[in-house]
Order: structure tokens, then C-alpha cells, then sequence
């Protein structure tokens, strides 16, 4: 081959790969990919759905990495999270390194390993505690590389639509299945009887997750419907994300979750007031079309209701609560509980180790008897389950890692010196990460991978820089 042909070669590998970053937008395109994988793929609940999630991430990471080198530049991390992200990683490597046992299910015990250290702490079933810290692993790669994207002002928006068409998608499908009723084809494996709500809805087999799902994508509707209603021009734009908004907020009605519905109910009264403000003056110089939309959004949205059934479905899962059926589900978790606050003292500072607590818990509860009735994989409750399997350390980690993320995403919002669309997504990342953490009290969203995936891209939007969040295209005031 001529040298020339060579050289040229060359040349267009130079551009391709490091001027115009294509490893780099191949790593960013497969974070995309992932948020529509994740919800789609039975809420990524299934172990083999997990992986293949946790491998998409983590060859992305790697792809991201490689583009850095090429790009001869550091990375754009925050310091305080990724730092907390690395401690628990460490954490959780040790707990698998110097695991104390694996659990046998053939016989029901827990089989003694040879530690390398055996005064120190050790995960309680190593096999468990791999699998958590693959996921651990993958989500970290999630939040760095979407943490780099964030100084991109173009990747920044098309990864906040990203969520938005993906949660679309999601509650479309899951009000059309609840059109169909409880005897469509796509229920069939729910128990047949009539006494038992289905509680699937959409991908999600779980009502709950569901519920802890949609709270996550309603508030990114919001913040697009605001960001085009400030926009004298987009006409289309608006419309659209006015039905994305009555469809998200109808679909966490119509699905069966109690506590969802509070939450979201809770969340849009402070939705109303804490975005009142970027509507000020524009309803009451609005044209005459926009203000057809406001009613379409109140008339759509209760006809929505009425067409999935809310009636029926919720009616039936609140009287559930009335019911010795419905009290002894809440009896059982109550139950799990005190069974919880007795075993965070035996697991000590660093826990029983990440994702043992379906290998551990069953032993705690011999001396209940029929006082908790079925196999718990988790506990319904994440901060008492974070305390069972992370101990002291890494709950406290966690925290300053969940907590820390809302309490700056609220104080970006405040920041005057920013612009309105950015004080609009940094108020909509603390409103949809306070919901999750709302439902972390009742339930076990934050176990699902999918809501894990969303939570750790909420992160990387509440610690974009002030610097970073600038460089975002600035809508005209309407």
C-alpha cells in the first residue's frame, strides 16, 4: 500500500477518533441506550437482565476512558460523590475479597471460606455480594460518564430527552395495558383471581417500582413543558410535552401503587409552587391557543383517569388496606423491621455485605414462626436494608452520596445567577430524587437497576458545575 494512502488513513483515523470523539459519543450513545433498556427489560428485575445492563454500562465506561486518553484530557468528575463512589466500591471489593462464607441453598447453610484475613470483616455469601458489586461498579461508570457529558451543552439536553421519551414510552404501553383490563393477554400470569388487583403495569411486574419510576419521569416532563412553554415559538414543542406530562401524571394514578400515588400527589402540590414562579405573567398574556391547553391539560388528564380504570383499580387496592388481608401485609412489614433493627447491631459497621440480605435474613427469623409468612428478598424498606448489608460505614457513605446530591441540586436551583431552563432542571432533579427517597420509606425502589441507573443520572445533574450548566442553550422568555 502507498505511504500515501497510509498517511491518509491515518489522518481519518485522527479525525474520527480523537478531533470529532467518536469513542467518546459511542460511550455517551450507549448510556442513552441503556436508560431505554433498563425500564424495558422487566425493570431490569431479572438476574440475567441485570448483567447484560451491567455490562452495556461498564464497556461504555470503558470506551469513555479510552476516549479520554486518546483526547489527552482529564476527566470532568465531581469531587465529593465520585469520591464516594470509589469508597463504596472499595468497600464492597473487601467484603467479596475476604468473604467469610458462601451460602449452600442445596442444604440451607452458610459454608465457612478460608479468609486472608480472619479478624477482619468479610461478606456473609460472596456469590451474593459479587453479583451487588458488579452492579455497584456499573453504576459508578453510569454516573462518570454521565458527570463528562455534562459540560457538553447539546449531550446535556439530549440525555435529559432521552429520559423523558423513555419514560414516554414506558407509560404509553402501561395505559394501554391498562385499557385492556385485567384479562388481557399480557396479565396472564398474574394469580387468577378476582379478588387480587393485577399489579403489573407496563414492563414493570411490580406495581411499586413502577410507581417509584414514573415519579423519577413526570418532574423531567415538567421541566421540558416549562423550558418550551418559555418559548414563544415552540408551538409543537409545547403541545407535545403538555400530553407527554397528562399521560405521566395520569399513568401514576392508574397504576396501583398506594404509596406512588401519595408520593406523586405530594410532589405535584410542591411542584405547583416551587415552579409557579416560571410561569408568572405568561398564562395571563398567553394567545388564546395556549390557553386551550391549559384546560386540554385538566379535561385530558381526568379523562385519562376515568379510562384507566382509576376508579376500580385504586378504590380496590386502598380498601385493601381495610381488610385482614391488606393489614397483614403491613403487619409483615412491620415485622421485617424489628427483624432489621435487631440484626444492623450483629452486622457492625461494615454489614453482612452488599446483596446478602435474602441469604441472611430467613436465619434471624426462626423464632418468629407464622408471624412472617413467605421468602423476603428485600426488605421494603432500602435504609434499613442499606444499614443491614453496608453497615454504619457505608450507610453513612450513601448518604452523604443521596442526600448530599439533593441538598445541592435545591441550592443550584436558588442560584439567581443562573439561568431559568438551568434552575428548572437542577429544581426538577431535587423534586424527583426526593420522591424516590420518600418511597425508599415504605418500599425497595432503590434495589430495582433501572431506578438505579436514573437515580445516579439525576446525581450527575445535581453536581454540574455552575461553570458547565452556562454553557446550556438559553430559551427566549416567552
Amino acid at each position: 500500500m502507498p505511504a500515501s494512502n497510509l498517511k491518509s488513513i491515518g489522518q481519518w483515523y485522527r479525525d474520527i477518533v480523537i478531533e470529532r470523539a467518536f469513542l467518546q459519543a459511542l460511550a455517551r450513545t450507549i448510556l442513552l441506550a441503556s436508560l431505554f433498556y433498563g425500564p424495558w427489560a422487566y425493570g431490569s428485575t431479572l438476574p440475567i437482565r441485570i448483567d447484560f445492563l451491567d455490562d452495556a454500562l461498564l464497556l461504555g465506561f470503558g470506551l469513555h476512558l479510552l476516549s479520554l486518553a486518546l483526547e489527552r484530557r482529564f476527566p470532568r468528575y465531581p469531587l465529593l460523590p465520585t469520591g464516594c463512589l470509589v469508597l463504596l466500591v472499595l468497600q464492597a471489593s473487601w467484603m467479596c475479597f475476604n468473604a467469610k462464607s458462601y451460602l449452600d441453598d442445596d442444604f440451607g447453610e452458610f459454608v465457612p471460606l478460608a479468609q486472608s484475613f480472619p479478624n477482619l470483616t468479610g461478606s456473609w455469601d460472596k456469590a451474593a455480594s459479587l453479583f451487588t458489586l458488579k452492579t455497584l461498579c456499573a453504576m459508578a461508570a453510569a454516573f462518570l460518564v454521565a458527570s463528562d457529558l455534562m459540560a457538553d451543552a447539546a449531550w446535556k439536553l439530549r440525555l435529559w430527552r432521552t429520559i423523558a421519551i423513555a419514560g414516554c414510552s414506558v407509560i404509553l404501553y402501561g395505559l394501554i395495558l391498562k385499557g385492556m383490563g385485567p384479562d388481557s393477554i399480557f396479565a396472564m400470569y398474574q394469580e387468577k383471581s378476582k379478588a387480587i388487583v393485577p399489579t403489573f403495569f407496563g414492563p414493570y411486574r411490580y406495581h411499586a417500582n413502577a410507581g417509584a419510576y414514573l415519579n423519577l419521569v413526570w418532574p423531567v416532563l415538567f421541566a421540558l413543558f416549562i423550558r418550551s412553554w418559555r418559548n414563544r415559538n415552540d408551538h409543537i414543542e409545547r403541545a407535545v410535552w403538555l400530553c407527554a406530562l397528562v399521560m405521566g401524571l395520569a399513568a401514576c394514578f392508574v397504576n396501583t401503587s398506594k404509596a406512588a400515588a401519595f408520593i406523586t400527589a405530594l410532589m405535584l402540590v410542591v411542584a405547583i409552587f416551587s415552579f409557579a414562579t416560571f410561569f408568572r405573567g405568561n398564562v395571563t398574556r398567553s394567545r388564546p391557543a395556549a390557553r386551550v391547553l391549559i384546560v386540554t391539560f385538566v379535561l385530558g388528564f381526568v379523562a385519562i383517569l376515568i379510562y384507566g380504570g382509576i376508579t376500580n383499580h385504586l378504590q380496590g387496592r386502598w380498601n385493601q388496606m381495610f381488610t385482614p388481608d391488606g393489614a397483614g401485609d403491613f403487619h409483615g412489614r412491620f415485622v421485617v423491621e424489628g427483624v432489621c433493627l435487631r440484626m444492623i447491631p450483629e452486622g457492625g459497621w461494615f454489614g453482612f455485605g452488599p446483596g446478602t440480605f435474602s441469604k441472611v435474613f430467613p436465619f434471624h427469623t426462626l423464632d418468629l414462626g407464622n408471624q412472617i409468612m413467605g421468602f423476603w428478598v428485600y426488605a421494603h424498606e432500602d435504609y434499613l436494608q442499606t444499614v443491614v448489608e453496608y453497615g454504619y460505614a457505608g450507610t453513612a457513605i450513601w448518604s452523604v452520596l443521596f442526600f448530599g446530591s439533593i441538598i445541592k441540586a435545591i441550592f443550584r436551583s436558588l442560584q439567581s445567577s443562573l439561568r431559568t431552563n438551568d434552575r428548572v432542571i437542577y429544581r426538577t432533579t431535587a423534586l424527583a430524587l426526593s420522591g424516590v427517597a420518600l418511597h425508599s420509606l415504605v418500599d425497595f425502589p432503590l434495589q430495582i437497576a433501572s431506578i438505579q441507573l436514573y437515580v445516579m443520572v439525576f446525581f450527575a445533574y445535581a453536581w454540574t458545575t455552575s461553570g458547565d450548566a452556562k454553557n446550556l442553550p438559553k430559551s427566549p422568555r416567552a
